[in-house]
């Protein structure tokens, strides 16, 4: 395929043609260095460390429980506390988001949704998007 215009080649034709119709999606290949950081850490090692801070937390409130621990540091760490549930609460929340969109990316991709890994899948994107 040839162009009217030398030094035009079909992707340049296309980035045009995206430009024209949402000036975002030009800026794609920005948004993808996010999935470069995101390759580095696996989905099973954030499920394992959120599951390290709940029985830490977990392993906190049993402590502050004893009776030698003073009154104060009771009522300073059952605040931190509860605050820290909460996080991790929020956290096993947003998994379950990650884990949906996992599958759904497996599906979308027509890849095996049990054997389907989202930091390789953001690993092909990213090496198909650097420039």
């Amino acid at each position: 395929m040839r162009a009217n215009k030398p030094g035009v080649t079909l992707v340049h034709y296309v980035a045009m043609q995206a430009e024209r119709k949402n000036k975002e999606l030009i800026h794609f290949a920005d948004d993808t260095r996010v999935l470069e950081e995101a390759a580095k850490a696996s989905v099973e090692q954030l499920h394992n460390e959120i599951k390290t801070l709940s029985h830490r937390i977990e392993l906190l409130k049993k402590e502050i429980q004893l009776p030698i621990t003073q009154q104060d540091i009771r009522d300073q760490m059952g605040d931190f506390l509860q605050v820290a549930e909460q996080e991790v609460s929020a956290l096993n929340k947003d998994m379950e988001e990650v884990e949906s969109m996992r599958k759904q990316l497996a599906e979308f991709f027509c890849e095996d949704p049990v054997s389907f890994k989202l930091e390789e899948c953001f690993k092909v994107t990213t090496n198909n998007y650097k420039y």
